[in-house]
């Protein structure tokens, strides 16, 4: 899939692989993540990688997704199949138990 950062600190988190604001951990996690996203034909794809627990969102995350960097953060995106090229459009790192 083909993988746009909608913030730009996000795009230079991954491309520079420091952060102040998170952990190098999350960082390295991150990454990998980005770069599942960028493999994968689809969201089949996603869901097939177990430890990524991807999962559409509700109430108003409506049309976003999540995959998991760690036990509390994720990568929360939106998907957009519409076209023959899937685009995935990175949102942010939230801390999922705030």
């Amino acid at each position: 899939m083909q993988v746009v950062f909608l913030d730009q600190k996000l795009e230079e988190l991954y491309r520079e692989w420091y952060s102040k604001r998170f952990h190098p951990d999350i960082v390295r996690s991150y990454i990998k993540r980005v770069n599942f996203l960028m493999k994968a034909y689809n969201i089949s794809d996603l869901h097939a990688i177990g430890g990524l627990h991807c999962e559409r969102l509700a109430a108003d995350r409506k049309g976003q997704w999540s995959i998991r960097l760690n036990r509390s953060r994720r990568l929360i995106f939106t998907l957009d199949q519409t076209k023959e090229i899937h685009v995935v459009w990175i949102i942010e790192i939230n801390n999922h138990y705030q």
